[in-house]
């Protein structure tokens, strides 16, 4: 479990395989020595610790990995946003953040404004229903708070802090970024899918008493 907030910007040092499996090694700067096991999000991708030293770890990718994040567009010397798990007495200052990344959706445009910015994405088909003004997203491991939402798009604002802490503001038109929607909104919008399906399947054809009522038949 993470909270999205970037502990560390790396910078990916070798890249061994390709095709379904990966093997990436990455530059650290944590103060505590990542070890053999550990889970780190690399771009909101939660990847387990295959070897580390004081400098740099290294982490496998497998193909499910691959296809839904940008981690297959990296290449040698591309800097990464960082974060370890949580530990227990570790504040939650973010939100909840599994790195488990939904998909990859697309930068429309990064606008600058009084210090801040406003970053707008395409808004990912279907969305899962948990993209909704105010909830919680994490971009790219970056935990945020969807300001903006149409039907082809949607907008988060970067304050200062945030675009001096991670690498959002060097974002332009048409790069590709990953994204997790928050789990609490999903199982909200989960659990009303099977409310409904309920309903659906107690009485299919979706007549009721007052429908009858309305159309003049009782």
């Amino acid at each position: 479990m993470f909270t999205g907030l970037i502990r560390s910007i790396g910078r990916v040092r070798r890249i061994q395989g390709g095709g379904s499996k990966s093997l990436l090694t990455l530059s650290h700067n944590f103060k505590r020595i990542p070890r053999k096991g550990d889970s780190i999000a690399v771009n909101g991708v939660c990847l387990t610790v295959c070897a580390a030293d004081a400098m740099n770890f290294s982490a496998e990718c497998y193909y499910a990995t691959l296809a839904k994040s940008n981690l297959k567009n990296l290449r040698s010397g591309d800097r990464v946003h960082m974060e370890p798990a949580l530990r227990m007495g570790d504040a939650l200052d973010g939100h909840f953040v599994q790195g488990h990344v939904n998909r990859t959706v697309k930068v429309l445009s990064l606008k600058r404004a009084d210090g801040g910015a406003v970053l707008r994405m395409a808004r990912p088909e279907p969305d899962d229903g948990a993209l909704i003004p105010e909830g919680a997203v994490a971009l790219n491991g970056v935990s945020l708070t969807v300001s903006a939402l149409d039907a082809a798009s949607f907008a988060v604002q970067l304050i200062g802090e945030t675009l001096s802490d991670s690498l959002l503001g060097h974002l332009r038109a048409g790069d590709e970024v990953n994204l997790e929607t928050d789990m609490l909104l999903r199982g909200r919008h989960t659990a009303g899918i099977n409310e409904n399906k309920t309903a659906r399947d107690k009485n299919p054809s979706g007549l009721t008493k007052e429908k009858l009522m309305q159309w003049g038949y009782v």
